[in-house]
Order: C-alpha cells, then sequence, then structure tokens
C-alpha cells in the first residue's frame, strides 16, 4: 500500500503525442498500463457543417459548426466569414459547448473562410466548404409541436418525383410525396433520440 508521485516537466509547444509506460514485476505482483498524456497547447479546431449536406450557390442556408480543442474538449470561440477577397459578410459565435450556427448565402466562383479566436485568445483560419451548383438542400424550423420543412431543388427535375423520408432506427416513420417545396410535419410522429429527414426519389436515391 501506498503512492508514488513523479515529478513531469510538459512542454506546451511540442504537440507531439506524449506517452508515460508504467511497470511493475515482482512476485505475486505484476502490473504493466499505458497512459496517454493530455494536450496542454491552446491550439483548436473548427468543423462546418451545411445544413442537410451541402452548400448550394445562389441559396441561403444555415451553416452549423462545432470547435474543439487539441485535449478533445469543446473550446468556445467567436468568428466571421470572408469572401476570397477578404470581405466580411458574417459573424458567428459559439452558443453551448463550442457548438453554433449562422446563416449566408454563397455565390458562384467564390470562395469563403472564417477567422475565428478562441476564448483564450488564439486565433486561426479555416476554409468553409465549397459550394455547388447542382443538389438539394433541406431546412428545417421547430416551431409549436410542428416541423416546417423547405426543400432547394437543384438537380433538374420536379418536386413532383421526389419524396420525404422521415426515419428513425431504420423505420420509416413518414413518407410524403414533395408536390411543394414547403411543409410541415406534426411532432407527435417522432419518437424520442434521432430522427433523420431525407429526400428520396422513387428508386430510393438519396439527394440530402
Amino acid at each position: 500500500e501506498g503512492k508514488i508521485n513523479v515529478e513531469l516537466s510538459v512542454d506546451s509547444t511540442n504537440h507531439a503525442l506524449k506517452i508515460i509506460d508504467v511497470s511493475m514485476n515482482e512476485p505475486g505482483n505484476k502490473y504493466k498500463n499505458r497512459f496517454f498524456m493530455p494536450e496542454f497547447g491552446d491550439d483548436f479546431d473548427v468543423q462546418f457543417f451545411p445544413e442537410s449536406g451541402s452548400l448550394l450557390n445562389g441559396e441561403l442556408q444555415v451553416v452549423g459548426f462545432k470547435a474543439i480543442g487539441s485535449d478533445g474538449i469543446s473550446v468556445d470561440v467567436t468568428g466571421k466569414i470572408y469572401t476570397s477577397k477578404g470581405q466580411d459578410i458574417a459573424e458567428f459565435s459559439s452558443l453551448n459547448r463550442g457548438m453554433g450556427k449562422f446563416t449566408f448565402e454563397p455565390e458562384a466562383g467564390e470562395t469563403y473562410y472564417a477567422i475565428v479566436k478562441s476564448f483564450k485568445g488564439v486565433e486561426r483560419k479555416f476554409n468553409l466548404p465549397e459550394a455547388v451548383n447542382n443538389g438539394i438542400s433541406l431546412h428545417l424550423v421547430n416551431n409549436r409541436g410542428k416541423l416546417y420543412y423547405e426543400v432547394k431543388n437543384r438537380i433538374g427535375f420536379p418536386n413532383n418525383r421526389l419524396y420525404l423520408l422521415v426515419h428513425s432506427r431504420g423505420r420509416a416513420l413518414a413518407m410524403l410525396a414533395l408536390k411543394d417545396s414547403v411543409g410541415q410535419v406534426s411532432e407527435s410522429l417522432l419518437p424520442p433520440g434521432i430522427v433523420s429527414f431525407s429526400v428520396i426519389d422513387t428508386l430510393y436515391n438519396t439527394y440530402c
């Protein structure tokens, strides 16, 4: 019984993986283990997630983001979105555990990047996903027990050949013909947990 204290000097500028191997070998008591040291740097990463998967040129869309530190823990951030010419077009800040969202409309032929600052004052540049000309985006808004949806169709054939599939854990909850680009689904149809909304065609090809 007892304890062992070991002082470790940590170089916060060296971001290489740090490992401690511990072994003990005595009669009747063998022990061996490997410990991975946490990262003590201030570096962080931000990922951007356009609603329903892809950014469409010329369409106003919601983009979610998640900021994570080099230790794997969420980081609160603020930032701005810039065009390739350096014009700022949107601002954002995390709302909960490094997560948040903003809205913007990409233009064809343009690329975008974000300048993001952590709560520790560290500033980094990240490129946004490249916008595309063809595809489908699905926008959802939750209000008073109903989910309102809007489908923006840029694939070259009409909505009457598409369906909105609502599913959870491998079970279809609803399959709605998309005669119009907007509609609603009652929350009472949805079970607890994660529910997915997909736009599909009659051959069950998934577009978003």
